[in-house]
């Protein structure tokens, strides 16, 4: 894409006397650099070219060479430029990263890493980008593989211009396009030289056949300067419009350039068409910044669109509101997806699936098309949709029909028409498929009940034929659960953690006539339910697992064999939270000399706590002037064992304090002793030192008010003492 997507991140990130790092560029031609102020990067990337050929050693001009071809996405021609910069000593080191954006754009996925890696060594913790895009450098073989789910093509009413943007209303496709139209007076946009955007329509039938594109008749959606792409309000049947900020002339921002806004335009149901006028009414336009790519969903109860209003993570960012009566509430930036790159074109689909593109997340190339859910009211993990809608190139403006089956996308790829093409696609059926067969024989249980599930959400219920064998469709990169049930037998299921083809299980069921085990998941303050926990039953024996999760009560069940020794470990992950999470819990039983049918109940307790708060280790007591660890003591150190055993990647801080008795200095050095003591027990219970410090804060945190300063008195009791003589935890990383 030669500039659309970089209208609404061209004025934060190139009004450019200025590079990403802060350092003032270095002026080089009057008439070039009047040229790149003004956006017009083409023209003024000739001249640049020109001085660059008198003197090769222009490191200004190469400079500004390579950005005027990043800003106009030619990665082939900025891969040139910024490589000779990226060596170069004394250059902005941003040039390392956009030397390996250029790389990755052009499959050099090798040569990209070496670049990526050295710029996250020198950007320290300021930008994370190249750290994210080197995470996932490894799973390119892998999304660089066609997902056998779809099959794309690229539309016939695409042009040698720039087509992009896909809005699918009733039986029109509309679109944004540059291409050149019928009317007498053409405007065109100095950046590029080419007309301005407007919105177009075509009628596509059931198989995709596209009648000749004309531009969109609706009211006043198209108008002198960028107009486009386009969402609809299903619940009210607006459209939101991205278009330039203008009146009968552009409105400049303080920094002279022209941000994009959010239109509305009314359908008028009584004369079944638009109306007249469309609607500057979104609360958080600016003259300022830019808000632009509305999607709303199928409720109409929320909006997400993109913006680089001040406050956000990168030069722009997906914001979300919702309706709060009438109007529209504050926008919260969706931090769940967002990065130090850039988020844009976001897709709400009917199912709450959120599709975007980004540059900042692992991928392929360019700009790659994400998607990440809602399971139980919760964003689950980003998941790049690979191949064949991803590629090297720029791929956005992802949409798709009710069901999901078949939608559309834009791509700079090579082998279409010209500059961004749009492309459809079908997606067949994935499936899960499988067989529920006797644990014992393995014989085919017919006309067994089995059950699909994503979280707690229940997607479909069918029954195995006469064979035992099942279908469900199923979409890419979830994780399902499939539960199997039939009388006489207990019930059973499998966690299938689905990517992007076709899997096939098997449910083995075991007789219900000797042993089960009700599991109940509950929170350890609330005694609240906790629904979506995940569960791990192991044989001690054979180290065999059975996973299951909680449903909506926090239950699950499970078939039991005899005489074996059991440990259940039950947890719950918060998401993308690193601050609050729940402990894993475990605890052990056995079905030793058990022969006739039993039924166990367990309930398992999870604590939810947050990391640095410190946490009071009961009865963790010490004799006046000892720091041994006592009898009674030991006992609640055990439980901090049994944590740690249970949640392998915690690390702590055990904290020991003393009673304000004995000089400041001596109170700190015996509490550090006591701390000392009680990491060395923990250590010799089998527990990596690494994951445990001590810290010593003698009298400097009393909890009540028995402080002996400055004459070292005190008139409290010898219980009062005790209580400040005491050990606590915190976590330090979950």
């Amino acid at each position: 894409m030669k500039f659309n997507k970089r209208l609404l991140i061209i004025v934060s990130t190139a009004l450019l006397f200025f590079h990403a790092s802060g350092q003032i560029a270095p002026k080089v031609s009057p008439k070039a650099d009047n040229l790149y102020a003004q956006f017009n990067f083409s023209s003024a990337a000739k001249i640049y070219d020109r001085l660059i050929k008198k003197d090769t050693m222009n490191i200004a001009a190469k400079q500004r060479l390579a950005d005027c071809y990043r800003l106009i996405n030619r990665s082939d021609l900025s891969e040139v430029w910024y490589g000779q910069l990226a060596n170069t000593p004394g250059v902005d080191p941003i040039n390392k990263y956009y030397y390996a954006q250029a790389l990755r754009s052009n499959g050099k996925y090798e040569e990209a890493k070496q670049y990526y890696t050295e710029y996250a060594g020198l950007s320290g913790a300021n930008d994370e980008r190249a750290k994210e895009i080197l995470r996932g450098i490894s799973y390119i073989e892998l999304l660089d593989k066609d997902n056998p789910a779809y099959t794309i093509q690229c539309l016939a009413l695409n042009t040698t211009k720039s087509d992009f943007g896909p809005c699918m209303y009733q039986d029109l496709l509309l679109f944004a396009s540059n291409r050149q139209n019928d009317i007498i007076v053409r405007r065109t946009d100095v950046w590029t030289g080419k007309s301005f955007l407007q919105i177009y329509s075509s009628k596509v039938d059931s198989v995709n056949n596209c009648s000749k594109p004309k531009v969109f008749e609706g009211g006043k959606a198209n108008g002198r300067f960028h107009e486009g792409p386009v969402a609809i309000d299903k619940a009210l049947n607006d459209m939101y419009v991205t278009r330039s900020n203008y009146v009968n002339k552009p409105i400049r921002s303080a920094d002279e350039t022209v941000k994009l806004k959010i239109f509305r335009l009314v359908f008028n149901t009584a004369i079944n068409e638009w109306g007249d006028k469309i609607l500057d009414d979104f609360p958080y336009n600016s003259n300022q910044y830019s808000c632009a790519h509305p999607t709303i969903s199928r409720d109409g109860q929320e909006l997400y669109f993109v913006s680089d209003m001040p406050g956000g993570m990168g030069g722009s960012d997906i914001y979300l509101c919702k309706k709060e009566g009438a109007i529209w509430g504050q926008p919260q930036n969706l931090k769940e997806v967002n990065t130090a790159g850039e988020e844009m074109f976001p897709f709400i689909a009917d199912n709450g699936s959120l599709y975007f593109s980004s540059d900042g997340h692992f991928g392929l190339g360019g700009l790659d098309i994400y998607v990440i859910s809602k399971v139980d009211n919760k964003w689950s993990k980003i998941a790049n949709l690979g191949a064949p809608l991803n590629s090297s190139k720029d791929d956005f403006a992802y949409t798709e029909n009710e069901s999901g089956s078949r939608g559309y996308f834009t791509s700079n790829r090579a082998g279409g028409i010209g500059d961004d093409d749009i492309y459809n696609f079908v997606k067949e059926g994935l499936k899960i498929c499988g067989e529920v067969v006797d644990a014992d024989t393995k014989a085919k249980l017919a006309n067994a009940t089995v059950k699909l599930y994503e979280g707690t959400v229940l997607k479909k219920t069918t029954e195995a034929n006469s064979i035992g064998a099942f279908c469900f469709e199923a979409e890419p990169y979830k994780k399902y659960r499939v539960v199997a049930s039939k009388d006489g037998y207990s019930n059973n299921e499998m966690i299938v953690d689905f990517k992007n083809q076709t899997q096939n299980i098997i449910v083995p069921l075991k007789k219900s006539n000797v042993l089960t085990l009700d599991v109940l998941v509950i929170d350890f303050k609330t005694k609240l339910p906790i629904p979506a926990s995940d569960i791990k039953l192991i044989d001690l024996k054979t180290n065999k697992e059975a996973a299951t999760v909680t449903d909506a009560d926090g239950k699950t069940n499970y078939g039991l064999e005899a005489d074996v020794d059991y440990k259940i470990i039950a947890s719950k992950d918060l998401g993308n939270s690193s601050i609050e999470q729940y402990f894993n819990n475990s605890t052990t039983f056995n079905t030793e000399g058990i022969k006739s049918r039993a039924n166990f109940n367990i309930t398992i307790e999870l604590r939810k706590e947050k990391a640095g708060v410190g946490i009071k280790i009961p009865d963790i007591y010490y004799d006046l002037d000892k720091y041994n660890i006592r009898i009674d003591a030991a006992k609640e150190l055990e439980k901090i064992v049994k944590i740690l055993k249970d949640n392998p990647t915690m690390e702590i801080e055990l904290s020991s304090h003393t009673d304000c008795r004995s000089g400041a200095r001596y109170n700190m050095w015996l509490s550090a002793k006591r701390a000392e003591a009680a990491v060395n027990y923990i250590i010799r219970q089998g527990i990596n030192p690494y994951r445990m410090v001590a810290a010593g804060y003698g009298e400097t945190r009393l909890i009540n008010n028995c402080a002996c300063e400055p004459d070292n008195n005190s008139s409290c009791s010898e219980e009062e003492h005790q209580l400040n003589r005491r050990t606590e935890f915190k976590i330090l990383k979950f």
